[in-house]
């Protein structure tokens, strides 16, 4: 059987990318992994992923920046981008989507609601009508 797709897993604490990574390949995916926002940017030219799972925690450049940075770029205009990270405070939620995020999930949640977040932004993506669209609208009206 083939694979359901590539996900880049953005994640300094190697414990918790081992986890994900475990949890993604055990689904079928394929996974590349970085530890930082500038290692996601250059893993994102040179893999070129269907999704990204990104932490806002991290060294270097966190994960709202490198958001904000791949957005930037209308040829990521297609990749979902899903927030995964312990912080659950509103105004967080709100700047990742502010930022270009297409989902916001919390580390507590289930391995069956990731999975289910990740096959619902793989379709969106598909069908070309992911939520960040509205964010390349309003940036596209800014310019």
């Amino acid at each position: 059987m083939g694979s359901k797709g590539r996900i880049l897993i953005v994640e300094d604490l190697e414990q918790n990318a081992a986890f994900l990574e475990k949890i993604m390949t055990a689904a079928g995916f394929e996974v590349t992994k970085a530890s930082n926002g500038k290692e996601a940017l250059a893993a994102v030219k040179n893999e070129c992923p269907d999704l990204i799972l990104l932490d806002i925690e991290m060294p270097v450049m966190d994960g709202i920046q490198a958001c904000a940075e791949l957005r930037k770029d209308p040829a990521h205009e297609s990749i979902p981008i899903i927030m995964l990270t312990v912080k659950d405070q509103p105004s967080d939620i709100v700047r990742a989507l502010e930022h270009g995020a297409d989902d916001y999930v919390f580390k507590s949640s289930t391995k069956e609601e990731l999975l289910n977040r990740i096959a619902g932004m793989l379709s969106l993506a598909k069908t070309g009508t992911l939520p960040s669209r509205y964010f390349f609208q309003k940036l596209k009206r800014s310019h």
